[in-house]
C-alpha cells in the first residue's frame, strides 16, 4: 500500500499544473453599437511568428459566445510594421478588417490601426478600424495574460 502511495504522489508531482484560465475583457463600438464581454477567452503571443514568410511577432485575442465573437490578431513584422486582422461578427453581420501587406492584395479588407500596452502578465489592445461594411470599429480588448499558439506545423500565410 505505500509503494501505491509514493507512486501516486510522485505522478501527482510530476503532472503539469494547467495554466489559469485566460479573462479577455471586450469592450468595443461596432457602428455605434456596444459590443462588451468579460469571461474566458483565448489570449496568444508568440515572438517568433511568421507571416507569408516574413518574421515577426503576433498577438491574438478571441472571445465568443452564443450570438457573437471576435477574432482579432496583431501582428509586428519585421518587414512591414505593424498590421491587424480583426473579424466581428454581431447581429447577424460580419465586420471585417485586414491591414496585412504581405500575402495578396486582395485579402485587404477595411483599415484601421491597433497598439498595444503590457499590463502585468496580459495586456490592452487599442483599436481603431474601419471594417469592410464601413462600419466605424474602436475600442479596446484586453486579456489576462498569453499563451503560445499551437504549433500546427503549417506556416502562417
Amino acid at each position: 500500500m505505500t509503494s501505491l502511495l509514493f507512486l501516486f504522489l510522485a505522478f501527482v508531482a510530476q503532472t503539469p499544473a494547467k495554466p489559469a484560465p485566460i479573462t479577455i475583457e471586450v469592450a468595443l463600438q461596432v457602428n455605434g453599437a456596444p459590443y462588451a464581454a468579460k469571461g474566458t477567452g483565448e489570449c496568444i503571443f508568440s515572438d517568433k511568428s511568421s507571416l507569408y514568410d516574413v518574421a515577426g511577432s503576433q498577438w491574438g485575442a478571441r472571445q465568443r459566445d452564443a450570438s457573437r465573437n471576435v477574432n482579432f490578431s496583431l501582428w509586428r513584422l519585421s518587414k512591414g510594421g505593424d498590421m491587424i486582422t480583426l473579424a466581428i461578427d454581431l447581429a447577424g453581420k460580419t465586420h471585417t478588417v485586414n491591414t496585412v501587406t504581405v500575402g495578396p492584395a486582395s485579402n485587404r479588407k477595411g483599415s484601421g490601426r491597433a497598439t498595444f500596452e503590457k499590463r502585468g502578465a496580459g495586456g490592452v489592445f487599442t483599436i481603431d478600424a474601419v471594417a469592410d461594411t464601413g462600419a466605424k470599429i474602436s475600442g479596446t480588448i484586453g486579456c489576462s495574460g498569453f499563451v503560445p499558439p499551437e504549433d500546427n506545423g503549417i506556416e502562417a500565410r
